[in-house]
């Protein structure tokens, strides 16, 4: 007589066995594409990732925030975009941008200074420098996002004169103010001392998470966007993190 508890039995005991062996086949894959590319490339930065992608035999190797694609054996390494035809959706850039995110609750908000602009619901941080001029036209264009909190994140890339002005904004005593003078009618800051540790924890933060370049804007899930874009656009996509 047929057994339906026996029979579901020996078929989660065959699934177990299959993702086993499924799972033991990957890492001895990724096991074989990493010591093919340590002796073939000795001074190759260290593999953070690998992983398959829907492209049949095609892995994907993650290096810090890069990527690069090769076959199961590490022969063929090829660097590039993969773009699902079916969707068109750019899988490469996909990824990237996931691992561009920076957790908005990890921003260290002690070393800013914000701005609250209506309800101030949404959530904006900017990475700045006082001699940047993206950072310029962009400050002259953010009074028209409605409902947000933009936190100001100095970041004085550009040299001394760079690290001088940024002393003078968070020393003053309307740090917005004084910004918002220089950014937009050329007023320079007011000379200031204090004590400016949260500068060096600013760089400190930008570098561990490789902001090199202002402005750089951090919305309130994470997302990462690099340089000044069209107000609408921003204004877009901080709805989108509600």
């Amino acid at each position: 007589m047929f057994d339906i508890k026996e029979f579901q039995s020996i078929r989660r005991i065959v699934l177990l066995a299959t993702l086993a062996l499924c799972c033991t086949s990957v890492s001895a894959q990724e096991e074989i594409i990493r010591r093919n590319l340590s002796e073939r490339y000795p001074t190759l930065p260290k593999i953070d990732e690998i992983s398959k992608t829907p492209v049949g035999g095609i892995y994907e190797i993650r290096i810090g925030n890069e990527l690069i694609y090769t076959d199961s054996r590490a022969d063929f390494i090829f660097q590039g975009i993969l773009i699902d035809s079916k969707t068109q959706k750019n899988l490469t850039e996909s990824k990237k941008e996931d691992l561009r995110r920076i957790a908005f609750s990890t921003i260290p908000l002690e070393g800013t200074f914000k701005r609250v602009q209506g309800s101030g619901a949404r959530q904006l941080a900017i990475f700045v420098d006082p001699n940047c001029g993206h950072c310029k036209q962009l400050e002259k264009n953010l009074e028209d996002l409605k409902d947000v909190t933009i936190h100001f994140i100095l970041l004085p890339v550009l040299g001394d004169d760079s690290y001088n002005k940024s002393q003078h904004v968070w020393c003053s005593k309307d740090k917005d103010a004084v910004w918002k003078n220089w950014m937009l009618s050329g007023i320079v800051p007011p000379a200031a001392n204090c004590n400016v540790e949260a500068l060096s924890s600013n760089m400190k933060f930008a570098q561990q998470h490789r902001i090199t370049g202002t402005p750089t804007m951090i919305l309130g899930n994470g997302r990462r966007i690099v340089g000044a874009i069209p107000i609408a656009q921003l204004d877009k996509l901080l709805n989108e993190t509600r």
